[in-house]
């Protein structure tokens, strides 16, 4: 018994010394434990002394630990002691931009570039700096220039295509991850951007299969529903934009422009109930201007059923933006031809006086014109008949 407890006491302890302060750290990095993970580290940098590849290490231990000014200061000494190490001042870029110092990373970029120019990874981060700072001429110059070098890098790809889409570059957008898609077909960011560029360019057909390839590849983001959402509304398919837009709605619960598709759809659908309370929630939301009222309005009268006194509400706010949609008071007509004849002949009556008359003979203005004025003089008759048989 003793023999094997000292064995035992013999094996613990060289268990213990096999714990040596590098795999301590690598322990406690992959088990998340970062409060222990920084401790370590600080105790390393204390003994790094002029050990270049322990700074590196040291600092991609802050990085992993999302301690990002440690980590640039373990990076700085590493730098100093190799200028030319291109890998560090990378590093440096990205963890810069984390803090919003998008300068120092354009900075790194110039000195990598200097001693190289044709390093496309700098270039691609310089393009990302500038892209940070929204200046996109500086960031399209970058971006041409990595693309130029290396048009096989994806992270290249993504950020130049995601660039030409905010500069309304659609078709540009579509033909460089069309390229990149003969290659691979299966990198996620690369077919999001061209999923987006066949939405942008109203290649509803296009889209719809490259989302459903998405959803189908497990990504299930707000924007591959989203978009899906608003390709089927497009192609007038109501149930299954009504599915996308109801699934996309939980991540962002006051985007106002899914609200007023879902409403749309929900309207043309078996969820009208629905509509008007995702209309109801559009019309909270939306700032008052002449442009997002008149979307606004338009969408309040597709929910709401005729009878109901918004649709008429919602249909006279739209001409008091707009006057000049007098198509509207024929609508207005319309509506009220059977439940309130002196409300239709009053709107045909406003109808046919605001068509413009280089208007009333062509088609089809000519037909409602006909209709409203046969309208009025029918009801007109009627009335005067009524009045005889009365013995007015």
């Amino acid at each position: 018994m003793r023999l094997l407890l000292c064995i035992l006491s013999f094996s613990l302890f060289l268990g213990v010394k096999a714990q040596t302060p590098s795999s301590l750290l690598q322990e406690a990095l992959l088990e998340c434990n970062y409060t222990l993970a920084v401790q370590l580290l600080e105790k390393e940098s204390l003994s790094a002394g002029s050990d270049f590849q322990k700074w590196v290490q040291i600092g991609n231990g802050f990085r992993q630990c999302n301690q990002t000014v440690k980590a640039i200061r373990a990076f700085e000494k590493a730098l100093a002691l190799k200028p030319s190490a291109r890998s560090v001042q990378r590093q440096l870029v990205r963890l810069e931009m984390l803090l919003g110092n998008y300068d120092k990373g354009i900075d790194y970029c110039h000195q990598m570039l200097e001693k190289d120019s044709t390093d496309a990874i700098a270039y691609r981060l310089l393009g990302n700096c500038y892209y940070s700072k929204r200046q996109f001429d500086n960031a399209y110059m970058g971006y041409v220039k990595a693309y130029s070098l290396n048009p096989e890098d994806f992270s290249t790809v993504d950020a130049f295509s995601t660039l030409l889409i905010e500069e309304k570059d659609y078709q540009g957008a579509l033909e460089m991850t069309e390229r990149y898609r003969e290659k691979d077909t299966t990198n996620l960011r690369i077919n999001q951007n061209n999923a987006e560029a066949y939405f942008r360019l109203e290649r509803y057909d296009e889209s719809i299969q490259r989302y459903k390839a998405l959803e189908n590849a497990g990504d299930h983001s707000f924007y591959t529903l989203y978009f899906q959402g608003v390709s089927h509304f497009a192609k007038k398919n109501y149930y299954a934009a009504h599915n996308y837009l109801e699934r996309a709605r939980p991540t962002d619960p006051e985007n106002v422009t899914l609200l007023y598709y879902l409403a749309v759809a929900d309207a043309k659908t078996s969820w009208k109930d629905d509509a008007i309370k995702y209309m109801e929630q559009v019309e909270d939301l939306t700032v008052p201007s002449d442009s997002t009222l008149s979307w606004m309005y338009n969408g309040l009268r597709q929910v709401y059923p005729k009878w109901n006194p918004r649709y008429e509400e919602s249909i006279l706010k739209l001409l008091e933006i707009n006057p000049s949609r007098y198509a509207l008071l024929n609508l207005l007509g319309q509506t009220f031809e059977t439940t309130d004849t002196q409300k239709a002949i009053n709107y045909y009556r406003r109808y046919l006086k605001a068509v413009p008359e280089e208007e009333r003979k062509k088609y089809p203005t000519s037909i409602h014109i006909d209709h409203a004025s046969k309208f009025i003089e029918n009801q007109g008759r009627n009335e005067k008949t009524e009045q005889f048989w009365k013995g007015k």
